[in-house]
C-alpha cells in the first residue's frame, strides 16, 4: 500500500505525520501533529509513534485518528533471512493528539507481512482491518479494539484471524460490510552474465485475481 501520512480533519485542521530518525530502523518513530491550516500552528502533538506510519484515517462520529505504523525490529540479526516488523494500531483524540490506544502486530508471530489496514466507512460501527501476504484477515471493531487490542490465540503474541483468501495478497480495501483484495505478481528472468539487451524475453504476467468478501 502506498503511505498516507497527512489529513485534512476539518476545513481548518491539517494532521501531519513526519519521520523523525534517519539512524538504525530500530530507532525510528514517526511525530503526529495537529496543524492550524490559515497559519500553520501547531496546534497538539502526539507522543512519538514507533516505526513509519502507513496509514492515516479520521472517524468523524467518534473523532478520532486510526494510524498504521510499520517498524523494523530485526536489529541487524544476521542469523535471520527475513525482516521482523511489528506494525501497530494507534488510536488517537483529533482534538487534542491524546492516545486512546496503541496495540501491535508482529510478522514473526503471524508468519506473514501485512499487506494493508483500513477502516470501514460505516461511521456508525467503525471496523478496523488487517490484510496479510499469506490471505489472513482481521477485523475488529474499533470500540472493541481501542478497549481490549487484538483478540489473541492462547498466551502468545499470534492474534487471531482468519485464513479468508486462498492466494499471496498485494493489496486490500474494506466497504461497509465487504473487502475487496487482488493477489498476483508479475515475473521477469533475469538475463545471464554475458547475456544480449535482446536476449531478454517479453514481461511474463501471472494472473491476477480480484477477490470479495462479506460479513
Amino acid at each position: 500500500m502506498l503511505p498516507v501520512r497527512h489529513l485534512a480533519v476539518d476545513d481548518s485542521t491539517l494532521v501531519l505525520c513526519t519521520h523523525e530518525d534517519a539512524g538504525p530502523a530500530i530507532t525510528e518513530r514517526t511525530s503526529v501533529r495537529g496543524l492550524d491550516t490559515s497559519s500553520l500552528t501547531v496546534r497538539w502533538t502526539a507522543k512519538p509513534i514507533p516505526g513509519q506510519v502507513r496509514s492515516l484515517h479520521h472517524i468523524p462520529s467518534l473523532n478520532v485518528l486510526v494510524l498504521s505504523a510499520a517498524h523494523d525490529v530485526t536489529n541487524h540479526d544476521e542469523d535471520r533471512e527475513s525482516l521482523q516488523i511489528r506494525t501497530a494500531i494507534v488510536v488517537l483524540d483529533a482534538r487534542t493528539g491524546d492516545r486512546r490506544a496503541i496495540h501491535a502486530i508482529d510478522s514473526d508471530a503471524q508468519g506473514s507481512y501485512i499487506v494493508d489496514c483500513f477502516v470501514s466507512p460505516d461511521w456508525d460501527n467503525p471496523v478496523v482491518g488487517l490484510a496479510w501476504q499469506n490471505g489472513d484477515v482481521l477485523t475488529v471493531g474499533l470500540n472493541r479494539f481501542t478497549a481490549d487490542g487484538f483478540e489473541r490465540e492462547g498466551e502468545g503474541e499470534r492474534a487471531r484471524t482468519l485464513a479468508l483468501f486462498p492466494a499471496e495478497l498485494i493489496a486490500a480495501s474494506m466497504g461497509r460490510k465487504e473487502i475487496v483484495a487482488v493477489a498476483g505478481v508479475k515475473k521477469h528472468p533475469v538475463i545471464s552474465e554475458g547475456g544480449r539487451e535482446d536476449d531478454i524475453p517479453d514481461w511474463e504476467e501471472e494472473e491476477g485475481k480480484v477477490m470479495f468478501a462479506k460479513w
